[in-house]
């Protein structure tokens, strides 16, 4: 499907349950009869979900084997892929406290090196996905129009990295290398912008960059289809730096 498409879909099966939501919630609020809804802990609270692209920065060092069957590094760049975020947040006066989830999946990168003489190339296939949870701070700037609110935040927490190697071939038929799958939990940081746009009371959209370093990666030493070890080198070098648009849809209580 057409990712324009998609977006469109998604924002609206997302902002037509919300509008629902929001009415319902008004209506309850407004009764004489509920008080937990009238409770000031809900006061300036919001949630929210989000979908969008996650665009590695700069490039991987990935192992491979030269022609006289040596290790060496070459460079290559990961895939972008889709990343969808959940969060919770409240607003304080001008600043906002917010937790975040975020999970990006299967960035993708090959490696292929070609042994003219012996007529054979290998094929070395990797991917990473990550599950990383934040807590930002924002400061909201003064509206530009009664319902556009530019923020900038900062954001500390941890990421799951998962990084899978894929089997490398030989001659595009015998698999000689087992794949492999390597989990890592690191010290991750972020930066971003963004505007909100309030669509009432209670609805509000959120356009943002994120610039987000995830750790190191840490990926497995090359085996063997036996398990036994062909490698002491980490299979992958480098840190996960990522370039994040995202659009999200968000209810304030």
């Amino acid at each position: 499907m057409n990712t324009k498409i998609f977006t469109a879909l998604t924002a609206l099966a997302v902002i037509t349950p919300l509008s629902a939501l929001a009415n319902s919630y008004d209506e309850k609020k407004n009764s004489s009869s509920s008080n937990f809804f009238n409770n000031d802990i809900f006061k300036d609270t919001y949630v929210s979900i989000g979908y969008g692209k996650s665009l590695p920065q700069g490039k991987l060092k990935g192992l491979t084997i030269d022609n006289n069957d040596e290790e060496f590094y070459i460079k290559k760049k990961l895939k972008n892929t889709n990343i969808f975020k959940t969060a919770l947040g409240k607003k304080i006066d001008s600043l906002r406290v917010e937790f975040e989830f975020l999970h990006s999946k299967k960035h993708n990168l090959s490696f292929f090196n070609k042994n003219i003489s012996a007529n054979d190339t290998y094929s070395y296939k990797l991917h990473s996905t990550h599950y990383t949870y934040f807590i930002n701070t924002y400061y909201d700037f003064q509206n530009l129009y009664s319902n556009l609110r530019p923020y900038v935040g900062l954001g500390i927490g941890f990421s799951r990295n998962k990084l899978s190697s894929e089997s490398v071939s030989l001659n595009y038929s015998t698999n000689f290398l087992k794949s492999s799958k390597k989990f890592s939990n690191s010290f991750a940081w972020n930066a971003s912008l963004g505007m909100i746009v309030d669509i009432n009371e209670h609805l509000f959209l959120d356009f943002s960059y994120k610039y987000m370093d995830l750790g190191r990666a840490k990926g497995t030493p090359l085996q063997d289809p036996l398990g036994t070890i062909s490698t002491d080198n980490n299979n992958i070098k480098g840190r996960f730096r990522n370039n994040v648009f995202l659009v999200s849809a968000g209810f304030k209580f």
